[in-house]
């Protein structure tokens, strides 16, 4: 009787029924006789989901914090969203032209008083005689020239000029044709080149080319150089043709016809705002994963499941699983609110949520990482959470003028600078009335960064698998209160690749 009873009181141990908790199901999973074989793979990451899941459902405190502090940031984005209304802007073609003439316009501004004179490689015989002939034309000139006229042998001379001292340049002239010489007009080409990025730091490509509005400042000083090139052809033609009495050049500009608009002016001033806020919106959920994960290994809850089966690999597929579930319901959300609550209503929903998913997967990553580091719960993901939030702030130098693309794609290798740059072009185009969409999510010329958003994504993907690898080496190297670790340099040596030893074998030293 005892011998018959004894299976059957065994197997109910094995398989206790799902209201006697979460980690006695994974323990009693894990074993069939007497602890000697492991629960396969899925029942353990199953058993994980279900005891994270249950966790959270407890902690009503931390479920509250972990659902209302995104709401509430999303709330802030979309309350600063609606105070800033945009104003319908008239049709261009009923706005006053400006007119200039060199004989009485000032300098737009006394600290770029450098004007360059340089011929094209392209530019035929005798145009290096006639760049310096035009270089002493505009010199001659007593009102609205500039103080320093320099001519250069090339044109990319002139624009290391101004890339030197863009303060000082207010541009270069660049001859593409003179027929030899300045006395027929007819047979003149030339191009002006300027800083953009100095006379207009606001107007970008995108905002060109829906709008066509630039900074007043950058219309005012190119047709200052306009017309003073002008005076000095015509003064060239008049000495020739012994000629006098000849008005000076007149320069009129007006807007090409553009139907009327709203400008978002909402999207252009939180440039520098939403980015910040998303990038908090996703760190709290780091912050709350890091400490369940931390406050198991605290409270050796992870060391016991280990002495009972568990896998290290089940144990992350778990997390990942868990935080899976939560990142999809809160990326729904933020996709939600950002289309419904005007923050990018414009954009593809479709590539909000690569976006935000690609980067809800590097905090996963590094979450995995930072574990290796802490050992209580609430420093840890105290920490987690401020270098998170703290790692975005190289964005905003990234993004000034002078910056390489490479160096902001280098800068992504931290995962909140590369979201926080991607978010930055995601409002600037919704300023340009575009939105980021699957045509123009590798186009690096919708706002200033200078980099495309599919590119960004591409590097956030890179970060995820970055910080998985540096997570698994920490996991070998760092010390913890239980088992052994490994020296820092151990891919580097031949007993690490040859493995354990075969069974039954011994080495003498």
């Amino acid at each position: 009787a005892n011998s018959a009873a004894e299976p059957r009181r065994f197997g109910q141990q094995h398989r206790p029924q799902t209201r006697r908790g979460c980690l006695q199901r994974l323990v009693g999973a894990m074993t069939v006789e007497s602890r000697r074989s492991s629960a396969p793979f899925c029942t353990q990451v199953h058993a994980i989901v279900r005891k994270n899941l249950t966790v959270t459902m407890r902690n009503k405190r931390g479920l509250a914090r972990e659902v209302l502090t995104p709401l509430l940031f999303l709330g802030i984005l979309i309350g600063m969203k609606q105070a800033l209304p945009s104003t319908e802007q008239p049709r261009t073609n009923a706005r006053t032209g400006i007119s200039i003439s060199g004989l009485d316009l000032a300098i737009a501004s006394t600290r770029r008083n450098e004007l360059f004179v340089a011929s094209s490689a392209e530019c035929g015989a005798g145009c290096d005689a006639a760049a310096v002939r035009l270089a002493d034309l505009l010199s001659a000139q007593v009102t609205g020239s500039p103080s320093n006229v320099t001519w250069l042998p090339s044109e990319a001379e002139a624009l290391d000029r101004i890339k030197a001292a863009p303060s000082n340049a207010l541009g270069a002239i660049i001859l593409d044709s003179a027929g030899g010489h300045l006395f027929n007009p007819g047979a003149l080409k030339y191009r002006i080149r300027m800083d953009g990025d100095a006379f207009a730091p606001g107007a970008t490509a995108a905002f060109a080319r829906s709008y066509g509005t630039f900074d007043p400042q950058s219309t005012q000083s190119l047709l200052l150089v306009v017309s003073d090139m002008q005076m000095a052809v015509v003064s060239a033609w008049q000495r020739a043709a012994n000629v006098s009495g000849v008005l000076p050049s007149h320069v009129y500009a007006s807007r090409l016809p553009k139907a009327a608009f709203f400008p978002d002016n909402a999207a252009t001033a939180m440039s520098s705002v939403i980015p910040i806020y998303m990038v908090l919106i996703f760190s709290m959920q780091l912050r709350v994963m890091l400490q369940n994960v931390l406050e198991e290994k605290e409270k050796k809850i992870l060391e016991a499941m280990r002495m009972a089966g568990l896998t290290d690999a089940a144990n992350w597929v778990g997390w990942i699983a868990t935080s899976a579930i939560k990142n999809v319901i809160l990326i729904a959300i933020v996709v939600a609110a950002a289309k419904l609550g005007s923050i990018y209503p414009r954009s593809d929903w479709s590539v909000l949520l690569v976006l935000f998913g690609t980067f809800a997967c590097t905090a996963v990553a590094f979450t995995a990482a930072l574990s290796t580091l802490f050992s209580q719960a609430r420093v840890g993901g105290a920490v987690g959470m401020l270098g998170y939030i703290v790692a975005s702030t190289p964005s905003y130098g990234l993004q000034a003028p002078g910056v390489s693309p490479a160096a902001k794609l280098a800068g992504s290798l931290l995962a909140p600078t590369g979201f926080s740059m991607a978010n930055n072009i995601v409002t600037v185009a919704e300023g340009s009335g575009e939105g980021v969409n699957w045509n123009n999510i590798g186009d690096p010329s919708l706002s200033p960064v200078g980099v495309s958003v599919g590119s960004l994504i591409g590097m956030l993907v890179l970060d995820t698998i970055l910080y998985v690898a540096l997570a698994w080496y920490l996991g070998k190297v760092v010390p913890n209160e239980y088992g052994t670790t490994l020296p820092p340099h151990f891919l580097c040596t031949a007993r690490y690749w040859r493995g354990p030893p075969p069974p039954g074998s011994a080495s003498i030293s």
